[in-house]
């Protein structure tokens, strides 16, 4: 098995939760905090949100080079690390195939 064949594999695994698609799409609307993200999860649609929950998603989006974080680690800011126009026409690309 190629090396190329895993790394599209483990990318696709991460993108196959909806708590982390969710992070994708409020990140490409724009840069957001912890507080934010975890309001925006529970806004839309996925229950009380545990931080525990939260800290393993963005743990994986950003080990997987989707997010990246900054500033300090008391209110850390998160931001897409994957180009904008890429990460539209992936989630786009996907919505299709699964119409």
């Amino acid at each position: 098995m190629s090396e190329d064949t895993i790394r599209i594999a483990k990318h696709f695994e991460v993108l196959a939760n909806p708590i982390r698609v969710a992070i994708l799409k409020f990140l490409l609307e724009d840069d957001a905090g912890w507080n934010e993200l975890k309001r925006k999860l529970e806004k839309a649609g996925f229950g009380r949100v545990n931080p525990n929950t939260l800290a393993f998603h963005l743990t994986r989006l950003i080990e997987h080079g989707f997010v990246e974080k900054r500033g300090s680690p008391e209110s850390p800011i998160y931001s897409l690390k994957i180009e904008k126009n890429k990460l539209e026409r992936l989630l786009r690309e996907a919505k299709e195939v699964t119409s």
